[in-house]
Parts: structure tokens; C-alpha cells; sequence
């Protein structure tokens, strides 16, 4: 199990790194805002979700599951924030130049 744990965490290093820079990309002028309001969010998300975790373990086993819980609705979470819109991608910059041209 703790191979498993070891494998996710260290994904994330590069995985969110650069998730961070490609999102962030298209915009230069508030990349900086972006990032801290980004970094805020997940000191708040991970801070409210490690204090349910801990309410809900009493022993090993159920920290375990707490935790294998936590981390599947943070990704049913995403994927429905992705999916409802509320996320938009913007358009390439040679979509930009044809809407603009044409």
C-alpha cells in the first residue's frame, strides 16, 4: 500500500507543475494573481479536507480509507467542475487571428 502512496505523491511534482504553467500560459498579464489565488485555494482545500480526515479515522485502517475517499471525490469534484462549464479553455491564437480577421 505505501508503494502506491509513494507513486501518487511523487507524480504530483511534476504533474502539477506543469498543469500550473499551461494553464497559466495564455495569460501573462495575471499570471502572478492567479498563481497566489491557486496557491490559497489549495492551502484552504487540503487544510478542510485533512481535518475531516482526521476526524474520520480512528485507527490505521479507516485513515486509510478516509484517505482513499478523499482523494476519489477530489477527482469526481474536478472532472464535474470541468465538465459544467465553469472551466473554459481559451481559444489557440490562430483561432483568435481568423475570429478577428474574418
Amino acid at each position: 500500500m505505501s508503494r502506491h502512496l509513494f507513486v501518487l505523491v511523487a507524480a504530483l511534482g511534476p504533474v502539477l507543475a506543469n498543469a500550473t504553467s499551461l494553464a497559466l500560459s495564455p495569460y501573462p498579464r495575471s499570471a502572478g494573481t492567479a498563481a497566489s489565488l491557486q496557491g490559497v485555494l489549495q492551502c484552504v482545500v487540503s487544510g478542510g479536507v485533512a481535518s475531516v480526515m482526521s476526524l474520520a479515522s480512528h485507527d490505521a485502517r479507516s485513515g486509510g480509507v478516509a484517505m482513499g475517499v478523499a482523494v476519489a471525490a477530489s477527482a469526481v469534484a474536478a472532472l464535474v467542475v470541468f465538465c459544467s462549464g465553469a472551466v473554459r479553455l481559451p481559444a489557440r491564437r490562430s483561432e483568435r487571428l481568423v475570429a478577428v480577421r474574418g
